[in-house]
């Protein structure tokens, strides 16, 4: 039951997703415009989204998996409500602290150089590389399923619990 909360989360989410990402997919270059095509390397970049989003899944899951191995989830729990709170309650303080941090740079760094080599190529597998890369973005949409995923407790149940998020997006 609580794997099917990642595809409501993933479809009621939906509506931000087409007007963050949307702009990006739509904005990606398409060798033909034959409609195959054009839906092939949607397909194919929708693919690569979810794919990363599994793969955070199994990761997030294996992480659960080891916090309730020492009992820590319920204390978990409660630390990640409170900072959805405090992110809620101070968005812009939050956003420019997390901002200047040195992994954030780095990994943001690395998806805007990624961004523009593959913006200009027309391959498949272009596309399916460009969704693995957006699956990276920031979002706080894509952090409270992480959450969902933490709190499986379970590999494969996290896995499943972002597969059905991202095909919910």
């Amino acid at each position: 039951m609580e794997i099917i909360t990642g595809f409501v989360i993933g479809f009621l989410g939906s509506f931000h997703c087409i007007g963050m990402c949307g702009p990006i997919a739509l904005a990606l270059p398409v060798s033909s415009s034959s409609a195959f095509n054009v839906l092939m390397s949607r397909v194919l970049y929708n693919l690569g989204r979810v794919a990363t989003y599994t793969l955070f899944g199994a990761l997030f899951g294996l992480f659960g998996q080891r916090l309730m191995l020492v009992g820590l989830q319920e204390t978990l729990s409660i630390a990640l409500g409170v900072i959805i709170l405090v992110s809620v309650m101070l968005p812009g303080k939050i956003k420019n602290w997390f901002a200047s941090t040195k992994p954030y740079l780095l990994v943001s760094g690395f998806v805007k150089a990624s961004f523009s080599k593959l913006a200009t190529s027309k391959s498949n597998r272009s596309f399916f590389l460009f969704g693995i890369i957006n699956g990276f973005l920031p979002c706080g949409l894509v952090y409270v399923a992480i959450a969902g995923a933490v709190s499986t407790g379970d590999v494969l149940s996290g896995s499943l619990f972002m597969m059905l998020f991202g095909l919910g997006t």
